[in-house]
Formats: structure tokens, C-alpha cells, sequence
């Protein structure tokens, strides 16, 4: 039915976990190619500079060049485990879950507690079709970072997923009254309100949407939801 596919943050540096972006009508996540990075070359076995060039390519989304740098710093130092973390973003940045999933347990494993990590690993999951697995990741990174809106929308995007439309709604709620302005929370809301039947709230909630983002494909797809639901008794 539905599908959601990982978002990552606006963040520079790419530290940030993932947020699932809810799809409808087949659009696929597009990973936008390497255009090249100005990252300086580090020294062989200096692990920091490693990781700060792999954040600079991350960041200019050379992602080849992001992903050759993290594997240098973990050669040089196998026990860091934000490399292990950013490593799996450049992995889910090029569409490569496994991949990315052995690289976020990686750094779970030095970092137990690391919710952005267990979140990550949550969208993984999702986006490998073990829905389950994703859920009890959503979970746990809750219960380290109870007031994180992002989460609590990612969790929201898995009971959306079981058509557990109350439960996605409670989330939804709780991301919404922890950041009033995150754009995705109301695009999840116009989607679930929209399955069960409640046209004027899913209006509502899809027009909050595209007065919020700034994506123009996903502003599109909520346009074309308007239309759907002005064209209906």
C-alpha cells in the first residue's frame, strides 16, 4: 500500500539520524550523485582527519569519496565509533541497506547508547521490509531520547506502514507538540486522516504541509492530494 523511504536531516555534517518520508504514489527516493569534493588530502592513519574530510566530502555529497574516508579513519582506529555512524549515512545516502545496517551495528556496539545510531538502524529495518525489527529500533532510541520529534515521526511512519492508524497518530501528535514546525509530522497526518475517511483534517494537515516544506516534489505529491480530496463528495 504505503511505502517510506529514509530522509536524512538537514544537517551539515550528516551526524543527525533519518527521517521516513512517506511516499503514495511510487515516487522513489532519488540519491543525488557526487559532484566532486574539495576535501584535503589527510595523512595515512590520522583517524580525526579522516573523519573531518569524510564529513566535508558528506557534506558537498561526494559520497564516494565520504565513504573512502570513513573506512580510512576506522582502518586507523577501529574503536571510533562516529566513523562507523556516518559511514552507514553514506551507505543510506547511495541506497545500500545492508550495507548500511553492518555499519550502524558497528557502531552500536561501541556506543550502545547512541539513540541517532539505534534510529538509523531503525530506518535500515524499514526500508528492508523488516518492519518489526525497525519498530523495536524506534523504541529503544525513545527511551534514550524521549522528546525527539524525529523519532517519534519515524515510529509514527512504522505503525502507518502495520495499519496501526491510532498508534501512528499518537506518534504524530507527540512529534508535533515537540516540533510544531517539522513539515513531515503533517504529511504523515494528511496520509493517515486521509485512509480513515476524515477529508477535512487530512486538507488541513496536507496545506500545513506545503506551507512548511520546501521540497518541491513532496510539496507536488501533497498538491496532488488536495486535488483527490477536493474532487470527493
Amino acid at each position: 500500500m504505503h511505502a517510506w523511504l529514509p530522509k536524512e536531516k538537514e544537517d551539515p555534517v550528516g551526524r543527525r539520524h533519518q527521517l521516513l518520508t512517506l511516499i503514495l504514489l511510487g515516487v522513489l527516493f532519488v540519491v543525488l550523485p557526487s559532484c566532486g569534493s574539495n576535501a584535503p588530502a589527510t595523512p595515512a592513519g590520522d583517524a580525526k582527519a579522516h573523519l573531518e574530510a569524510g564529513k566535508q566530502a558528506y557534506d558537498e555529497r561526494a559520497y564516494d569519496q565520504a565513504i573512502q574516508e570513513f573506512k580510512a579513519a576506522i582502518a586507523a582506529d577501529s574503536k571510533l565509533a562516529e566513523a562507523h555512524f556516518r559511514l552507514g549515512n553514506a551507505y543510506a545516502e547511495q541506497g545500500r541497506p545492508n550495507d548500511a545496517e553492518v555499519a550502524y551495528k558497528n557502531a552500536l556496539e561501541l556506543n550502545p547508547q547512541d539513540a541517532d545510531s539505534l534510529s538509523n538502524l531503525g530506518v535500515t529495518y524499514y526500508h528492508l521490509g523488516r518492519l518489526d525489527e525497525a519498530m523495536q529500533q524506534f523504541q529503544a532510541a525513545l527511551k534514550l531520547k524521549p522528546d525527539d520529534a524525529d523519532i517519534h515521526y519515524n515510529l509514527g511512519g512504522v505503525y502507518v506502514q502495520q495499519s496501526r492508524w491510532d498508534d501512528a497518530l499518537a506518534e504524530f501528535e507527540k512529534a508535533r507538540n515537540l516540533k510544531p514546525d517539522l513539515p513531515e509530522v503533517y504529511l504523515g497526518f494528511g496520509f493517515v486522516y486521509k485512509e480513515l475517511g476524515r477529508k477535512d483534517d487530512a486538507i488541513n494537515a496536507f496545506e500545513k504541509f506545503i506551507a512548511l516544506s520546501k521540497d518541491s516534489q513532496w510539496r507536488s505529491q501533497a498538491e496532488d492530494q488536495l486535488q483527490q480530496l477536493r474532487g470527493t463528495p
